[in-house]
């Protein structure tokens, strides 16, 4: 199956993934600079530096493990809109099961387009790495058919309160200032309590389980990113 009628399969609408092979097909959407060098370049190489050197900047330690399986697996990256939202695709080949995986990066230019009030107003205390990524690098980035396995788009982030948790507890945390930053799309999150600028709260919860306290956020989102590249 051609590969944009395959990802539009996936676009929670009626509207198609088109992909975008110049700037002229952005028409007033603004793009990071480092976006518009990959529309400008045609060979792989440079444009996989162009977009890792992106990420080392800003998570080089924190996704140390991602950023070198992509260095080694990564074998294309294009853009592609749905309407009026454009996305970095991420083509890899897992090296467990040679699977074609396409995974999105969001565009870092509209998280607060996106963004409830209440996470505006706490925005400041989210860790620098972590607002590195979403304001520069990308909103989001996870694989594409299941938009999950991964930091998720500002569009699905939201309150734990809102959410329906598996297990009748009472965790030890602000439970409407805890988010989810990662879901698995199977009842599972990786969640950051930040009511707190200097005692930020990771928490796990994996579905059917008691949630884990006191974990290393990148940690847990570098080995979610392992495990989803090798499904």
């Amino acid at each position: 199956m051609d590969k944009y009628k395959f990802l539009s399969k996936y676009t929670l609408s009626d509207s198609k993934a088109i992909p975008v092979k110049n700037s002229r097909k952005l028409g007033e959407i603004r793009v990071p600079e480092y976006w518009l060098a990959i529309l400008d370049e045609k060979d792989i190489e440079k444009k996989k530096n162009i977009v890792l050197n992106e990420w080392k900047k800003y998570v080089k330690v924190e996704l140390r493990n991602t950023i070198q399986y992509l260095e080694s697996f990564l074998k294309n990256i294009e853009l592609f809109r749905v309407e009026d939202d454009v996305y970095l695709l991420y083509t890899i080949e897992s090296y467990q099961t040679n699977k074609t995986m396409y995974y999105a990066g969001g565009n870092p230019l509209t998280i607060h387009r996106d963004m409830n009030d209440n996470l505006k107003a706490l925005w400041g205390n989210i860790p620098i790495a972590l607002r590195n990524f979403y304001e520069k690098l990308h909103d989001g980035f996870y694989y594409y058919p299941s938009q999950s396995m991964g930091l998720d788009k500002m569009l699905n982030i939201e309150s734990m309160d809102d959410v329906e948790l598996p297990l009748n507890i009472e965790p030890k945390i602000n439970i409407q200032n805890t988010y989810n930053f990662l879901s698995t799309g199977s009842g599972s999150y990786v969640t950051l309590d930040i009511t707190n600028d200097e005692n930020v709260k990771t928490m796990i919860w994996l579905k059917d389980f008691e949630p884990m306290l006191d974990l290393e956020f990148w940690d847990a989102i570098d080995e979610y990113y392992y495990i989803g590249f090798d499904e």
